[in-house]
């Protein structure tokens, strides 16, 4: 059998177990002296490269430092580098061996011999087959053995205690241990955890669990990081998808990137600032959260003559010492037809962002200081940008309601229509200006802006404006079932 492991590092459990375990025994609702193992039993662990189970791991080792835990990962052939990364971590630090366990086809492969059938978030085959069979098997091994000395067998799965809501699988001959349950520990306790020890898992930049790269339970706004920050997995996950002749030919027509038309630097093409971010005008500027005056409907999308109507949510980092505007750093996080959703998928990035904060920040006031939300209401030409759901029965994709193409497609005119205005607001700002640098710039953005507007593929943007985004979780949107994965990919 496979194994992930590497040489250790000395001690560094010991430096972990003050530190560490001193802080979670004062934390209110935490009970460590709640959980008993049997030091004749099996104990394992299966992990799956994300925080619940990397924090339940670590925790448990330093507990119990005389229990051999036996830790096992199914591979999918699907997961992330990032995913491979944490496993190879984790088993150098605790000195432990991973145990691989595969089956027979990885999710590509099984599903080129299933004739394209996708998983869903309503038929979970890949779980079932990639993930529970694969380990029943290798429990069928481990049970011969421990029948053999009469061992018990025993799993560790990493439910926290604020998501009870989820199922822990169950095997035959196999008892399941839910600790951070028994002890009391919630999210939060989890990520301070691993900061503290082996570092938040950088899968949690751009996603809020772990899993494979195409994994149905994915937000949007996860989709678009990946879309950003992985095109290469993006791309393999939207081949495998298959689309009617119409809806390939709708999603098929993408904005041309402005970088791409004007010969401007990539990193030229900024995004606009609203002026309530902007620290030059900010504290001139009233918040306005909503649009006045030409947009009527603000709560909808709704198609003004030939005009689509979309909403995007921005992030911004800011700091007062990295440039004139403040913002050090600016992206894309998120679009929405309607804008009370917008709002909602903000709120959820910025609560994961506050719980990962030590993977960016110093920790969770640093990351409030400089992480603000921009919000934005555009409208692009209707013979441009297709919003409409794939056609039903007919294409076949990942996500219910939304093809990988479809984003690439609709992010393509987004990018496209931000751009052109964060380039008007570049001219108005140099245009301000009294330098020679600013003189020798203008002829080029104003050059740049000509060629997009006389191209007549441009949408508009009708508000900008500045978001403050919630600290405190929507139950309604925790407990959406699209979005409970199944607990053998994420534990």
């Amino acid at each position: 059998m496979k194994t992930i492991t590497i040489h250790p590092i000395t001690n560094i459990l010991d430096q972990w177990r003050t530190q560490a375990l001193n802080w979670l025994a004062v934390q209110p609702g935490v009970n460590l002296n709640q959980l008993w193992l049997d030091p004749k039993a099996l104990h394992i662990i299966p992990v799956s490269g994300g925080a619940d189970s990397t924090a339940l791991c670590i925790l448990l080792h330093l507990l119990f430092p005389h229990i051999k835990f036996v830790l096992i990962f199914s591979d999918t052939g699907a997961e992330p580098a990032s995913v491979y990364e944490n496993l190879t971590k984790l088993s150098q630090v605790l000195n432990n061996p991973i145990n691989l366990i595969q089956s027979k086809r990885n999710l590509w492969e099984q599903i080129d011999h299933s004739n394209g059938f996708l998983p869903s978030a309503r038929d979970r085959w890949c779980t079932r087959m990639l993930k529970l069979e694969p380990f029943k098997a290798w429990m069928d091994e481990q049970r011969v053995l421990a029948n053999n000395t009469g061992m018990n067998m025993v799993a560790h799965v990493g439910i926290r205690a604020d998501e009870t809501s989820r199922i822990a699988f169950q095997v035959e001959g196999l008892t399941t241990s839910t600790p951070f349950i028994e002890m009391g520990i919630q999210r939060a306790h989890v990520f301070r955890l691993l900061a503290m020890t082996i570092g938040v898992p950088s899968t949690y930049r751009s996603r809020t669990r772990s899993g494979c790269t195409v994994c149905p339970f994915m937000r949007r706004a996860e989709v678009i990081a990946m879309l950003t920050n992985d095109p290469t997995a993006f791309k393999l996950g939207e081949q495998y998808e298959r689309l009617s002749a119409e809806d390939a030919t709708r999603y098929g027509l993408n904005a041309v990137p402005i970088w791409q038309e004007t010969k401007l630097a990539r990193n030229h093409v900024g995004l606009p600032i609203p002026a309530e971010i902007d620290l030059r005008t900010a504290h001139l500027t009233p918040v306005a959260t909503k649009p006045v005056g030409k947009v009527k409907r603000s709560d909808t999308l709704s198609l003004f003559g030939e005009m689509v109507g979309i909403w995007v949510g921005v992030e911004y980092l800011v700091h007062p010492m990295l440039s004139d505007t403040g913002v050090w750093g600016q992206r894309i996080i998120t679009y929405s037809l309607r804008r009370d959703k917008l709002l909602s998928q903000l709120d959820l990035h910025y609560q994961h962002r506050l719980a990962t904060a030590e993977i960016e920040f110093d920790d969770q006031d640093s990351a409030r200081a400089e992480i603000r939300y921009g919000m934005f209401y555009l409208t692009i030409p209707s013979d441009l940008i297709s919003t409409s759901r794939p056609t039903v029965g007919e294409s076949y994709t990942w996500r219910s309601g939304e093809a990988y193409a479809q984003v690439r497609h609709i992010m393509s005119w987004i990018e496209r229509t931000l751009g052109a205005e964060g380039l008007r607001s570049e001219l108005r700002d140099l245009q301000s200006k009294r330098t020679s640098f600013a003189a020798e710039q203008i002829p080029y953005v104003q050059e740049a802006l000509a060629k997009i507007e006389r191209s007549g593929q441009l949408g508009e943007v009708v508000f900008q404006g500045r978001y403050d985004a919630s600290e405190a979780e929507n139950l309604d949107d925790v407990l959406d079932e699209r979005y409970i994965p199944c607990p053998l990919c994420h534990v």
